[in-house]
């Protein structure tokens, strides 16, 4: 696999890794924004209306036909956070050149069809076609309002909520349904424009063709302009000042209980691998010691594992249990942080630890999707480190620096979600 990063023009930047592995190609083109509730409504709703349809290409048939001559390929739209930046990105799935009988120009297709739905969208009167509009605003206020149903993720995102609360983190990502009903076609256009002219890009590639040549059919294609180089900044908040706890009730049977750190570590820093062994070796794995000892021995959750986010230095250990376990479950957990803190752990735990995150690593070399993410989100931080060369880099890491990251961890908040009938 040959890796090279470039510059398009000044504020879009390139990954490519050119490889034979895959018969099926993956480019992404991710606008970065500053992550606002304003900006998430905008760029989320406009992601789907731009998806509808464009000038040359109508109606979803329309694009699905043209894809369908494209031998299957495929664009998608959504948008996600990154630390405090938003990314309204683009996905191109395509059939490698080489595996094109008839000789097509797979890519340099699909890149075009690209460019009519970004440079030449579906507009009338001035903005976009309000029946699109219209349409996509009910599909993701649905949306919205539907994430509360999975009671697991709506509990990790509420305790990020509270506990970020006056930071920009704590943005839902998806938008807010006020803001995003008050966009009319005309104005959320004039805010698409500004996005397409001066937000930075990041643009991953992975396939067989040379960076030079991917470069060239983008650029002919979506005739890419100078524009800002700078990437939105996280704030990093290294330490909690003091803990909070906060408990809500809701028609649930089986209780959400989510402990918030700051985790003193972000991936900007050096050794921040230490801090992602650290997160395996405490819970992100089967040896883990929250799923051995919390889950299968002490059996106080039905689940029980860590979400760390590693361009805002938060870490959310994220538990299913019985109500009446939440005291027994939270001082489990935080005694099994004090536990790896003290480095009361064995070397059998620790090579069980980076035997699980080499084989993670090693896995995401096997996807175009995974690679994609990969190098996208860690382009904010300016790591341009393979999975595979960080697998190799985990044989470095010693019990000490383990302890050290633990020690790093200040909690922050514990957000418990009940059922109304539990006292």
């Amino acid at each position: 696999m040959e890796k090279s990063s470039s510059s398009i023009c000044r504020g879009v930047h390139m990954t490519a890794l050119r490889t034979d592995k895959f018969k099926f190609g993956l480019l992404s083109l991710s606008f970065i924004l500053p992550l606002t509730a304003e900006n998430a409504s905008a760029a989320n709703l406009a992601a789907r209306v731009l998806n509808r349809g464009c000038a040359k290409y109508p109606t979803l048939r329309d694009i699905s036909l043209e894809c369908d001559r494209l031998y299957s390929a495929s664009i998608t739209a959504g948008c996600s956070k990154a630390g405090e930046a938003l990314m309204m990105s683009f996905y191109v799935s395509t059939l490698d050149n080489a595996y094109a009988f008839d000789g097509t120009d797979v890519f340099g297709g699909v890149t075009a069809l690209l460019g009519e739905l970004l440079r030449r969208p579906l507009l009338e009167n001035g903005g976009f076609k309000r029946e699109y509009l219209e349409s996509e605003k009910k599909n993701l206020t649905d949306d919205i309002r539907a994430q509360i149903n999975n009671k697991t993720s709506y509990a990790i995102h509420r305790c990020i909520a509270l506990m970020c609360e006056n930071e920009r983190f704590a943005v839902n990502g998806s938008g807010d349904i006020d803001l995003i009903n008050a966009l009319d076609a005309k104005t959320l256009y004039e805010k698409y424009i500004d996005i397409l002219q001066n937000a930075p890009i990041e643009i991953c590639y992975i396939g067989s063709m040379e960076a030079e040549e991917v470069a060239e059919k983008l650029q002919n294609s979506l005739a890419l302009t100078d524009r800002a180089a700078e990437i939105p900044k996280t704030d990093v908040i290294r330490k909690a000042e003091k803990v909070r706890e906060i408990t809500e009730t809701m028609d649930i049977s089986q209780g959400k209980l989510s402990i918030g750190f700051r985790t003193g570590s972000c991936m900007y820093d050096e050794d921040y691998l230490s801090f992602s062994l650290f997160c395996t070796l405490f819970g992100s794995s089967p040896t883990s010691r929250l799923f051995l000892n919390v889950r299968e021995k002490l059996s106080l959750c039905y689940y029980c594992s860590p979400v760390p986010d590693g361009l805002k230095g938060t870490m959310i250990v994220a538990c299913g249990i019985d109500c009446a376990n939440k005291e027994k479950a939270t001082e489990a957990i935080l005694r099994e942080l004090e536990e790896v803190k003290n480095g009361r752990f064995t070397d059998e735990e620790l090579a069980n630890a980076v035997r699980a995150m080499q084989n993670s690593y090693r896995e995401a070399m096997d996807s175009p999707a995974s690679l994609s993410s990969w190098f996208t989100v860690r382009s904010l931080a300016g790591i341009t480190e393979t999975p595979e060369e960080y697998a190799v880099k985990l044989n470095a890491c010693t019990r000490e620096d383990i302890v050290r990251a633990a020690n790093r961890l200040t909690l922050d908040t514990i957000y418990f979600l009940k059922g109304k009938d539990v006292q």
